[in-house]
């Protein structure tokens, strides 16, 4: 589920500026790779041009590095934001914990990019992922909400 749903995001992603806003279908894009610092404005400028759901990928990579405050700004424009698997008990793991209850469950999508041959397969490696939130105090409510609801959201199921 969680290739197709990047699959689909990413797809909606080289749409989204190509609708016309009011368009029937309205694209659901991510962010991409931008930097923390440009993820606000991203958000700002997609919401102004019409686009109704925005998921920031990659949230707390080192590529993008986004802080809990840019993080806290983007979910208050109302984006979603992903964060991806990473290996349990990693320092990535352990900082996910305070970030995404600093941001919110309501905004967060928990997802995988796996496939990798030294790393899990996706279901293995997203049931460790819950399994490491639910041992640092995550509700099984708050792990299906990011898990299952806000990405539905996203796709407008």
């Amino acid at each position: 589920m969680t290739k197709w749903l990047t699959i689909l995001a990413t797809l909606a992603t080289t749409v989204a500026f190509i609708a016309p806003v009011g368009a029937k279908w309205q694209p659901k894009p991510p962010t991409s790779f931008l930097p923390g610092e440009m993820q606000g404005n991203w958000c700002s400028k997609g919401f102004t041009k019409g686009v109704q759901n925005i998921l920031v990928t990659h949230a707390m990579s080192p590529e993008v590095k986004m802080s809990v405050p840019e993080m806290k700004e983007a979910a208050q424009m109302g984006a979603y934001l992903e964060f991806t698997w990473v290996k349990p008990d990693s320092e990535a793991a352990k900082a996910y914990v305070p970030a995404i209850r600093e941001v919110g469950p309501e905004f967060c999508v928990l997802s995988s990019d796996l496939g990798q041959p030294a790393n899990p397969l996706h279901p293995d490696g997203l049931l460790q992922m819950y399994q490491f939130l639910h041992d640092h105090g995550f509700s099984v409510a708050e792990i299906d909400r990011m898990a299952k609801t806000n990405p539905a959201k996203l796709l407008g199921l």
